[in-house]
Protein backbone atom coordinates (compact mmCIF):
# COMPACT_ATOMS: atom_id res chain seq x y z
CA UNK A 1 0.00 0.00 0.00
CA UNK A 2 2.85 2.67 0.99
CA UNK A 3 4.70 1.81 -2.06
CA UNK A 4 1.65 1.97 -4.08
CA UNK A 5 1.16 5.86 -2.90
CA UNK A 6 4.69 6.40 -3.95
CA UNK A 7 4.52 5.22 -7.36
CA UNK A 8 1.37 7.11 -7.31
CA UNK A 9 2.94 10.35 -6.46
CA UNK A 10 5.71 9.92 -8.26
CA UNK A 11 4.10 9.47 -12.17
CA UNK A 12 2.01 12.83 -10.91
CA UNK A 13 5.99 14.37 -10.14
CA UNK A 14 6.98 13.36 -13.87
CA UNK A 15 3.60 14.11 -15.65
CA UNK A 16 2.74 17.74 -13.99
CA UNK A 17 4.15 20.94 -15.64
CA UNK A 18 5.17 22.10 -12.19
CA UNK A 19 6.90 19.55 -10.10
CA UNK A 20 9.01 21.14 -7.49
CA UNK A 21 9.09 21.29 -3.32
CA UNK A 22 12.29 20.85 -1.72
CA UNK A 23 16.13 20.22 -2.91
CA UNK A 24 18.09 17.29 -2.74
CA UNK A 25 18.60 14.01 -0.17
CA UNK A 26 21.75 13.62 -1.92
CA UNK A 27 25.48 13.56 -0.41
CA UNK A 28 27.30 16.64 -0.01
CA UNK A 29 30.15 16.62 1.82
CA UNK A 30 30.55 16.48 6.14
CA UNK A 31 33.23 17.66 7.88
CA UNK A 32 32.46 15.47 10.75
CA UNK A 33 32.71 12.61 9.01
CA UNK A 34 29.15 11.02 8.82
CA UNK A 35 28.17 9.97 5.80
CA UNK A 36 27.80 13.12 2.75
CA UNK A 37 24.19 12.46 2.84
CA UNK A 38 21.54 12.16 2.68
CA UNK A 39 21.85 15.41 2.24
CA UNK A 40 24.54 18.28 1.16
CA UNK A 41 24.09 18.81 -2.44
CA UNK A 42 22.92 16.68 -5.62
CA UNK A 43 25.83 13.68 -6.46
CA UNK A 44 22.91 11.58 -7.99
CA UNK A 45 24.46 10.42 -11.16
CA UNK A 46 23.28 7.20 -11.45
CA UNK A 47 20.67 7.90 -14.19
CA UNK A 48 23.83 9.75 -15.81
CA UNK A 49 26.14 6.70 -16.58
CA UNK A 50 26.40 4.24 -19.23
CA UNK A 51 23.64 2.14 -20.19
CA UNK A 52 21.44 0.13 -22.68
CA UNK A 53 19.73 3.09 -23.49
CA UNK A 54 20.13 3.07 -27.14
CA UNK A 55 19.48 -0.83 -28.03
CA UNK A 56 16.63 0.30 -29.16
CA UNK A 57 15.97 2.39 -32.57
CA UNK A 58 15.09 5.96 -31.69
CA UNK A 59 13.84 6.52 -35.52
CA UNK A 60 11.16 3.69 -34.88
CA UNK A 61 9.99 4.76 -30.86
CA UNK A 62 12.10 8.35 -29.89
CA UNK A 63 10.06 8.51 -26.57
CA UNK A 64 10.88 6.09 -23.64
CA UNK A 65 9.54 6.10 -20.05
CA UNK A 66 10.90 3.90 -17.32
CA UNK A 67 11.26 3.84 -13.32
CA UNK A 68 14.21 2.45 -10.85
CA UNK A 69 12.62 0.73 -7.55
CA UNK A 70 16.11 0.17 -4.54
CA UNK A 71 15.89 -0.94 -1.17
CA UNK A 72 18.73 -0.64 0.63
CA UNK A 73 20.25 -1.78 3.88
CA UNK A 74 22.74 -1.25 6.24
CA UNK A 75 25.71 -4.09 7.12
CA UNK A 76 25.55 -2.28 10.53
CA UNK A 77 22.42 -1.40 12.33
CA UNK A 78 23.33 -0.18 15.53
CA UNK A 79 25.98 2.49 16.57
CA UNK A 80 24.57 4.82 13.83
CA UNK A 81 25.25 7.96 16.05
CA UNK A 82 22.14 9.90 14.69
CA UNK A 83 21.69 7.64 11.17
CA UNK A 84 19.32 5.57 12.22
CA UNK A 85 16.90 6.54 9.23
CA UNK A 86 19.19 4.91 6.39
CA UNK A 87 19.16 1.50 8.27
CA UNK A 88 16.59 0.29 5.58
CA UNK A 89 15.64 2.20 3.11
CA UNK A 90 13.60 2.42 -0.48
CA UNK A 91 14.43 4.42 -3.38
CA UNK A 92 11.72 5.22 -6.35
CA UNK A 93 12.94 7.02 -9.20
CA UNK A 94 10.52 7.47 -13.03
CA UNK A 95 11.75 8.91 -15.70
CA UNK A 96 10.25 10.32 -19.24
CA UNK A 97 13.00 10.68 -22.05
CA UNK A 98 12.90 11.99 -25.71
CA UNK A 99 15.47 11.34 -28.22
CA UNK A 100 14.67 14.22 -30.17
CA UNK A 101 17.26 13.47 -32.93
CA UNK A 102 19.38 9.97 -32.97
CA UNK A 103 22.31 11.68 -30.87
CA UNK A 104 20.09 14.42 -28.35
CA UNK A 105 17.16 13.86 -25.77
CA UNK A 106 16.20 15.38 -23.03
CA UNK A 107 14.74 13.56 -20.31
CA UNK A 108 12.36 14.60 -16.92
CA UNK A 109 13.69 12.87 -13.84
CA UNK A 110 11.55 12.50 -10.19
CA UNK A 111 12.88 10.18 -6.94
CA UNK A 112 11.00 9.51 -3.94
CA UNK A 113 12.24 8.05 -0.27
CA UNK A 114 10.46 5.76 1.86
CA UNK A 115 12.41 5.75 5.35
CA UNK A 116 11.54 2.86 7.78
CA UNK A 117 12.36 5.06 10.81
CA UNK A 118 11.39 8.32 11.23
CA UNK A 119 10.08 10.85 13.65
CA UNK A 120 6.47 11.11 15.15
CA UNK A 121 4.57 12.75 12.78
CA UNK A 122 6.18 12.01 9.66
CA UNK A 123 4.97 9.85 6.50
CA UNK A 124 8.72 8.69 6.03
CA UNK A 125 8.36 9.71 2.44
CA UNK A 126 10.84 12.77 0.70
CA UNK A 127 10.85 13.87 -2.33
CA UNK A 128 14.43 14.99 -4.18
CA UNK A 129 15.04 17.32 -6.49
CA UNK A 130 13.41 17.06 -9.65
CA UNK A 131 16.13 17.10 -12.66
CA UNK A 132 15.14 18.24 -16.30
CA UNK A 133 18.38 16.29 -18.08
CA UNK A 134 19.39 16.62 -21.59
CA UNK A 135 22.55 14.74 -23.14
CA UNK A 136 24.38 14.05 -26.52
CA UNK A 137 26.40 11.56 -27.92
CA UNK A 138 29.25 12.52 -30.04
CA UNK A 139 29.87 11.08 -33.54
CA UNK A 140 32.39 9.75 -36.11
CA UNK A 141 33.91 7.88 -32.71
CA UNK A 142 35.48 4.73 -33.76
CA UNK A 143 33.10 1.87 -33.06
CA UNK A 144 34.32 0.93 -29.38
CA UNK A 145 34.42 4.37 -27.95
CA UNK A 146 32.05 6.89 -27.05
CA UNK A 147 31.97 10.44 -25.65
CA UNK A 148 28.86 11.83 -24.10
CA UNK A 149 27.81 15.39 -22.72
CA UNK A 150 24.70 16.49 -21.05
CA UNK A 151 24.10 19.15 -18.86
CA UNK A 152 21.05 19.07 -15.57
CA UNK A 153 19.15 22.07 -13.91
CA UNK A 154 16.83 21.14 -10.94
CA UNK A 155 14.11 22.38 -9.28
CA UNK A 156 14.15 22.43 -5.59
CA UNK A 157 11.64 19.92 -4.42
CA UNK A 158 13.65 18.23 -1.52
CA UNK A 159 13.60 18.79 1.99
CA UNK A 160 17.23 19.19 1.94
CA UNK A 161 16.59 22.24 -0.74
CA UNK A 162 14.65 24.15 1.11
CA UNK A 163 16.79 24.30 4.28
CA UNK A 164 19.26 25.31 1.65
CA UNK A 165 17.34 28.03 0.16
CA UNK A 166 18.37 26.52 -3.13
CA UNK A 167 17.23 27.88 -6.13
CA UNK A 168 18.54 25.60 -8.53
CA UNK A 169 21.86 23.29 -9.12
CA UNK A 170 22.85 23.08 -12.58
CA UNK A 171 25.52 20.51 -13.60
CA UNK A 172 27.16 20.25 -16.69
CA UNK A 173 29.16 16.52 -17.60
CA UNK A 174 31.27 14.63 -19.72
CA UNK A 175 31.73 10.71 -19.90
CA UNK A 176 33.73 8.66 -21.95
CA UNK A 177 33.51 4.91 -22.44
CA UNK A 178 34.99 2.37 -24.47
CA UNK A 179 33.35 -1.41 -24.98
CA UNK A 180 36.27 -3.98 -26.14
CA UNK A 181 34.05 -7.42 -26.19
CA UNK A 182 32.76 -8.25 -22.75
CA UNK A 183 34.58 -5.46 -20.92
CA UNK A 184 33.03 -1.99 -20.98
CA UNK A 185 34.78 1.13 -19.17
CA UNK A 186 33.10 4.33 -18.31
CA UNK A 187 35.20 7.48 -16.74
CA UNK A 188 32.31 10.72 -16.00
CA UNK A 189 33.21 13.64 -14.45
CA UNK A 190 30.98 16.78 -13.82
CA UNK A 191 30.73 19.82 -12.04
CA UNK A 192 27.67 21.74 -10.31
CA UNK A 193 26.91 24.79 -8.49
CA UNK A 194 24.89 25.60 -6.16
CA UNK A 195 22.16 28.94 -6.17
CA UNK A 196 20.78 30.08 -3.28
CA UNK A 197 18.91 32.72 -1.45
CA UNK A 198 21.43 32.60 1.52
CA UNK A 199 24.76 31.85 2.19
CA UNK A 200 23.79 29.82 4.91
CA UNK A 201 21.50 26.82 5.67
CA UNK A 202 19.18 26.35 8.40
CA UNK A 203 21.11 25.92 11.52
CA UNK A 204 23.51 27.95 10.40
CA UNK A 205 26.14 25.21 8.34
CA UNK A 206 27.16 26.91 5.41
CA UNK A 207 25.63 26.16 1.83
CA UNK A 208 28.34 24.73 -0.45
CA UNK A 209 28.90 26.91 -4.25
CA UNK A 210 30.71 24.34 -6.39
CA UNK A 211 30.75 20.26 -6.35
CA UNK A 212 33.14 18.36 -8.43
CA UNK A 213 32.47 14.83 -8.88
CA UNK A 214 34.13 12.07 -10.46
CA UNK A 215 33.65 7.96 -11.47
CA UNK A 216 35.08 5.36 -13.02
CA UNK A 217 32.94 2.25 -13.78
CA UNK A 218 34.52 -1.43 -15.16
CA UNK A 219 32.41 -3.91 -16.09
CA UNK A 220 32.62 -7.51 -17.82
CA UNK A 221 29.82 -9.24 -19.31
CA UNK A 222 29.98 -12.55 -18.25
CA UNK A 223 29.39 -15.58 -21.36
CA UNK A 224 26.27 -16.51 -22.09
CA UNK A 225 25.68 -19.83 -19.92
CA UNK A 226 23.15 -22.19 -21.34
CA UNK A 227 20.66 -21.82 -18.22
CA UNK A 228 21.01 -17.99 -18.82
CA UNK A 229 18.61 -16.15 -21.71
CA UNK A 230 20.38 -13.03 -21.11
CA UNK A 231 24.00 -11.06 -20.54
CA UNK A 232 24.86 -11.31 -16.55
CA UNK A 233 27.36 -8.18 -15.47
CA UNK A 234 29.86 -7.88 -12.83
CA UNK A 235 31.83 -4.68 -12.02
CA UNK A 236 33.15 -2.19 -10.33
CA UNK A 237 32.49 1.45 -9.38
CA UNK A 238 34.93 4.03 -7.79
CA UNK A 239 34.21 7.61 -7.07
CA UNK A 240 35.90 11.05 -5.45
CA UNK A 241 33.91 14.14 -5.20
CA UNK A 242 34.90 17.50 -3.63
CA UNK A 243 32.77 20.37 -2.51
CA UNK A 244 33.40 24.06 -1.35
CA UNK A 245 31.27 25.78 0.76
CA UNK A 246 30.19 29.30 0.91
CA UNK A 247 32.19 31.68 3.72
CA UNK A 248 29.35 31.47 6.24
CA UNK A 249 30.88 33.98 8.58
CA UNK A 250 31.33 36.68 5.32
CA UNK A 251 35.01 36.77 5.30
CA UNK A 252 38.05 36.57 7.77
CA UNK A 253 39.12 34.13 10.30
CA UNK A 254 36.85 35.12 12.76
CA UNK A 255 33.61 33.63 14.08
CA UNK A 256 30.74 35.27 12.79
CA UNK A 257 27.88 37.14 14.14
CA UNK A 258 25.76 34.68 13.72
CA UNK A 259 27.77 31.70 15.59
CA UNK A 260 29.38 29.52 13.17
CA UNK A 261 33.03 28.90 13.69
CA UNK A 262 36.33 29.49 11.35
CA UNK A 263 38.77 26.74 11.42
CA UNK A 264 41.45 29.64 12.51
CA UNK A 265 44.21 27.89 9.85
CA UNK A 266 42.27 28.69 7.06
CA UNK A 267 41.04 32.37 5.34
CA UNK A 268 37.76 30.34 5.27
CA UNK A 269 35.64 26.73 4.92
CA UNK A 270 38.00 23.54 3.73
CA UNK A 271 37.14 22.46 0.81
CA UNK A 272 35.37 18.93 1.76
CA UNK A 273 36.01 15.41 0.30
CA UNK A 274 33.82 12.41 -0.32
CA UNK A 275 34.66 8.87 -1.83
CA UNK A 276 32.63 6.19 -2.34
CA UNK A 277 32.60 2.51 -4.50
CA UNK A 278 30.70 -0.67 -5.07
CA UNK A 279 31.09 -3.97 -6.09
CA UNK A 280 27.57 -5.12 -8.44
CA UNK A 281 26.26 -8.18 -9.91
CA UNK A 282 23.35 -7.10 -12.57
CA UNK A 283 21.05 -9.51 -14.69
CA UNK A 284 19.47 -8.26 -18.09
CA UNK A 285 15.90 -10.04 -17.52
CA UNK A 286 14.32 -11.13 -20.84
CA UNK A 287 12.38 -8.52 -23.28
CA UNK A 288 8.62 -8.64 -22.91
CA UNK A 289 6.54 -6.60 -25.41
CA UNK A 290 9.00 -3.83 -25.44
CA UNK A 291 9.42 -3.72 -21.87
CA UNK A 292 13.40 -3.47 -20.69
CA UNK A 293 14.26 -4.58 -17.00
CA UNK A 294 17.19 -5.48 -15.21
CA UNK A 295 18.10 -6.63 -11.39
CA UNK A 296 20.95 -5.44 -9.67
CA UNK A 297 22.56 -6.82 -6.51
CA UNK A 298 25.64 -4.61 -5.07
CA UNK A 299 27.96 -4.13 -2.27
CA UNK A 300 28.63 -0.51 -1.67
CA UNK A 301 30.86 1.96 0.49
CA UNK A 302 27.93 4.49 -0.04
CA UNK A 303 25.88 5.55 -3.43
CA UNK A 304 24.12 8.04 -4.74
CA UNK A 305 20.92 7.07 -2.99
CA UNK A 306 22.28 7.01 0.40
CA UNK A 307 24.81 9.48 0.11
CA UNK A 308 29.36 8.88 0.50
CA UNK A 309 31.58 9.20 3.35
CA UNK A 310 33.20 12.71 4.34
CA UNK A 311 37.52 12.02 4.27
CA UNK A 312 37.53 14.54 6.93
CA UNK A 313 37.20 12.94 10.67
CA UNK A 314 37.49 15.31 13.40
CA UNK A 315 39.40 17.63 11.10
CA UNK A 316 42.01 15.10 10.42
CA UNK A 317 41.86 13.91 6.43
CA UNK A 318 41.06 9.86 6.63
CA UNK A 319 39.17 7.31 4.33
CA UNK A 320 38.40 4.47 6.25
CA UNK A 321 36.61 1.31 4.50
CA UNK A 322 33.13 -0.35 5.65
CA UNK A 323 32.41 3.16 7.19
CA UNK A 324 29.21 1.94 9.55
CA UNK A 325 27.12 5.06 8.50
CA UNK A 326 27.48 4.02 4.60
CA UNK A 327 28.45 0.29 3.97
CA UNK A 328 25.50 -1.45 2.80
CA UNK A 329 23.56 -3.78 0.28
CA UNK A 330 20.97 -2.89 -2.01
CA UNK A 331 19.08 -4.67 -4.60
CA UNK A 332 17.71 -2.92 -7.61
CA UNK A 333 15.08 -3.32 -10.27
CA UNK A 334 14.76 -1.36 -13.14
CA UNK A 335 12.41 -1.49 -16.10
CA UNK A 336 11.73 0.74 -19.21
CA UNK A 337 9.60 0.56 -22.07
Amino acid sequence: MRLGVAFVACVGLLTSAYAYAGGHDKGGASASGAPAGPGGGSTNVRGDTVDDENERNVADKPWEVGGIFETHRLFIQNDLQGYGNNKLLNYLHLFARWDFSKHDAIELRGYLFERLLVDPGETGFRLEDTVLHYSHRWKGLPEDWGIRTYANITAPTSFYSQLMSLYTSPRIGIEGSYRHGPWSVALLGYAETFITKYRQMEGGNPNPWLHLGSYLDVSYRLPLLESLSEPLTVGAMVTVHRTWLRDAGGGGAQPSALGVSIDPQYDGQPVQGTYGGEVYVRYRLPNWSGLHSDVTVAAAQGDPTLGYTSSLHDGIAHTYLFWRQSSQVFLALSARY
